[in-house]
């Protein structure tokens, strides 16, 4: 026997003498105490569950999340078409050398399965005050269908303070010494009172008691309107489903931000449309570079305007556009481009000769094009110094260079 609320001459205080106190003024279990916000959660999205300040006794020991803290609590993507149950716990670690002990909050992850009843995963389960070194106290039960989170449900049990539980025994006390005095008739008559009150609040959902077996019924709302604090919970569920109908499939999907996402089920952030759009525009000046590239101009006639030979996968157009440069006799034959002047990719796959109106007048110039690379042009009629030509023709080629 040694002494433990008295001074020994040496630090003589361990930490599982104060356990064995808390568990006799407490219980041996895990509970969570009435401080703080109690170890509260809310869910901010699919992947993220937020855990609130609070204390804890486990087994004795106590831990706490300071008042103001929030510790985010990450939920791995489920499947669609999977149910899984996840637990969030609180996690006892003891160094097995050093001795150091240490509490944490933790998920661990539930097995999916398809289309059947989830089970919770296991969690370990260790004596404290035998010194083993993992034990693990079960806070919440998070259910994922698919892809969403569907219910977190409390699984801890709080304990009342010694103020609280004396209160309670104070209102007992008097109501029992009030109701002592009656007579057997009423006091039978209030017993039956209080019995049929029972029934009809039994089942009954409390300002903060658990609302997992409530049913509620509820009409889509005609427009997207805001929530607003006080409403009915039919009047906000139908707001609630009317932007859930109007997402559609999507509602249900996650966001990704990105463009090399191949998996089905998820949707693209609006971020991507510029990404896109840049994407796009790139393509396009692509594009013109390509067909700018893919162009030859013949300025070699000293009769006709600049001729240019411009190619798209396999078809070639010849564009000559200007004035003529001095007087072009009639029937005479011009060279625009002498034999292999033309490269091999633009050369029609036999001669071609095309006759071709160059004014609104009616004026006709025949376009002869071969295939050892040669242009001529031919007027079928005398053109006149300064005679305004425009000139349009187009053929297949060999290839395409696309």
């Amino acid at each position: 026997m040694q002494i433990i609320d008295g001074y020994g001459g040496r630090p003589h205080i361990e930490a599982f003498e104060i356990r064995d106190l808390n568990v006799s003024l407490h219980g041996s279990g895990d509970y969570v105490l009435e401080v703080g916000d109690k170890l509260g959660c809310e869910v901010i999205t699919n992947n993220k569950i937020q855990v609130k300040s609070g204390a804890v006794l486990v087994q004795g020991c106590r831990g706490i999340s300071p008042v103001g803290s929030i510790v985010d609590m990450i939920i791995e993507n489920g499947k669609t078409g999977d149910n899984r149950n996840d637990l969030i716990v609180v996690r006892y670690l003891k160094e097995p050398v050093s001795g150091e002990e240490r509490m944490e909050l933790a998920v661990v992850k539930g097995t999916a399965v398809t289309g059947g009843t989830a089970a919770d995963p296991e969690v370990a389960t260790g004596n404290l005050r035998n010194g083993d070194t993992l034990h693990e106290m079960p806070l919440y039960r998070v259910a994922i269908q698919g892809l969403n989170i569907v219910k977190v449900t409390p699984l801890f049990q709080t304990i009342r303070s010694t103020e609280q539980l004396s209160g309670t025994l104070d209102d007992i006390s008097t109501e029992v010494g009030a109701l002592s005095s009656l007579a057997t008739g009423v006091k039978t008559s209030i017993v039956s009172a209080i019995n049929w009150l029972k029934t009809q609040v039994d089942g009954k959902l409390g300002a903060t008691g658990n609302a997992s077996n409530v049913t509620n019924t509820f009409t889509i709302a005609s427009s997207r309107m805001q929530l607003v604090s006080g409403e009915k919970l039919s009047v906000s569920l139908g707001k609630v489903m009317k932007i859930i109908a109007d997402l559609k499939t999507g509602a249900y999907h996650t966001v990704v931000n990105n463009l090399t996402t191949t998996a089905a089920n998820y949707v693209l952030d609006a971020r991507q449309g510029k990404t896109l759009n840049d994407k796009i525009a790139q393509l396009r000046g692509d594009i013109v570079e390509n067909l700018n590239a893919n162009q030859i101009t013949f300025e070699t006639s000293t009769y006709y305007p600049p001729t240019i030979v411009a190619r798209s996968g396999q078809s070639v157009y010849i564009k000559c556009a200007g004035y003529a440069k001095k007087e072009i006799g009639a029937g005479g034959a011009f060279a625009i481009a002498a034999a292999g002047a033309l490269p091999e990719e633009y050369r029609p796959v036999a001669d071609v000769l095309i006759m071709a109106p160059i004014a609104v007048d009616g004026r006709i110039v025949e376009v002869s094009v071969k295939t050892d690379g040669s242009i001529k042009f031919s007027s079928s009629s005398t053109l006149e110094t300064g005679f305004p030509i425009n000139l349009n023709v187009s053929y297949m080629t060999r290839k395409s260079n696309f």
